[in-house]
């Protein structure tokens, strides 16, 4: 299946001049395609309600999928506290994709007819975006990932500071949305990390919960505190937003671990406190963020998403973290631009979030980039 893809952007004051401004961009072949694709900053987010029929109207797509971010990006462009709106269309064949939305953690309320189609069309691949405000998000993208045999997806968690939403052919919240590919849209799709691991792996021998008591037989907070020593003496409560936990990806073969927080430490019971459940963790590894070492794995990520690909992409959408972008590589769009730079120009769109999607994984820190082959 060969399809066209076409992408534009637009920021200021006005949401709906933006959008006319992208729609200019996008040119008449592109206002003619079957999918859309819509990100917006949370500047935007009052507006949420009245965006889909904004966007059918203005295009004549009747099939958007989309949502909020504390930035958007497009290609070699990154927005962040500004107002702004990244589109994507592709002209796919009506049979070629299919829209989907869920709140239900066991996906009870998805479409009966989806994973029919999906068994049907040989789809291996998707695109969604969940709300970090619903509880049941890890045990829903399990449960989406394991649909008739299994779908790879990619996306983001919505950002906003007012309200997060969706869009999956109308106003959504409060659960996953996004869309299925039929077997003719091939794609390749890896993931870069935004910290670097500090020390090496220890084994979790004891852990509740959130909590953690012992790594490697010893009181985890000594454990940590040799550890960060390490790195200039950070001391335990100036770990905020500097210092986190990497949990290794079970059965990877390429050393992957997801960030967690590490969101507090207990003196009195020797224990530290992690912004996920450790019950099934066999080991963790502490990291940073590292400005440096995230540009070099991103780099290297650039250069194994492109061996093998025979032609230039026609197109490509990016999920990267909110604490990336300028929170991490700095000012003038230098992350997309870094992107930009290693693949070439072309149609691309993504968000900046409050978590990213790989597979069945929710990650943090990372970023993680698709190309429409």
């Amino acid at each position: 299946m060969t399809s066209r893809i076409f992408a534009a952007h637009a920021g200021g004051d006005d949401w709906r001049a933006s959008l006319d401004r992208a729609f200019e961009g996008l040119g008449e072949a592109g206002r003619r395609a079957r999918l859309g694709f819509c990100y917006v900053t949370d500047t935007f987010s009052g507006d949420a309600s009245a965006l889909p029929a904004e966007l059918r109207a203005r295009s004549g797509i009747e099939h958007w999928i989309g949502t909020v971010g504390a930035g958007v990006c497009a290609d070699g462009t990154e927005y962040f506290d500004t107002p702004a709106v990244s589109l994507m269309t592709m002209d796919l064949p009506a049979d070629g994709f299919r829209i989907f939305r869920a709140r239900a953690a066991d996906l009870s309320d998805l479409d009966p007819a989806l994973e029919a189609w999906i068994e049907r069309a040989g789809c291996g691949f998707g695109v969604v975006h969940g709300d970090p405000m619903n509880p049941h998000l890890e045990s829903m993208l399990s449960n989406l990932n394991a649909l008739a045999g299994g779908v790879f997806f990619v996306g983001g968690l919505s950002s906003s500071r007012r309200q997060h939403f969706q869009i999956a052919d109308g106003h959504f919240e409060n659960g996953v949305s996004g869309v299925c590919f039929g077997a003719g849209v091939a794609v390749t799709t890896r993931l870069t990390q935004g910290c670097s691991p500090i020390g090496r792996r220890h084994a979790v021998t004891r852990a509740a919960g959130s909590i953690i008591s012992e790594l490697d037989g010893r009181p985890a907070l000594d454990v940590f505190a040799e550890e960060i020593a390490a790195i200039g003496g950070i001391r335990p409560h100036q770990l905020g937003g500097y210092v986190y936990v990497a949990l290794p990806v079970k059965g990877s073969d390429t050393g992957d671990y997801v960030v967690r927080n590490l969101i507090g430490v207990d003196p009195d019971n020797s224990a530290l406190a992690v912004g996920d459940t450790l019950d099934d963790a066999e080991y963790l590894m502490f990291c940073k963020r590292d400005a440096e070492a995230a540009e070099e794995d991103l780099n290297g990520m650039l250069d194994r998403i492109t061996e093998g690909v025979a032609s230039p992409p026609r197109g490509a959408v990016y999920f990267s973290c909110v604490a990336r972008g300028p929170n991490l590589f700095g000012p003038a769009s230098r992350e997309m631009r870094l992107i930009q730079s290693r693949i070439g120009a072309l149609p691309l769109t993504g968000f900046f979030g409050n978590g990213e999607i790989s597979s069945h994984r929710l990650y943090g820190y990372t970023g993680v980039l698709t190309l429409f082959l």
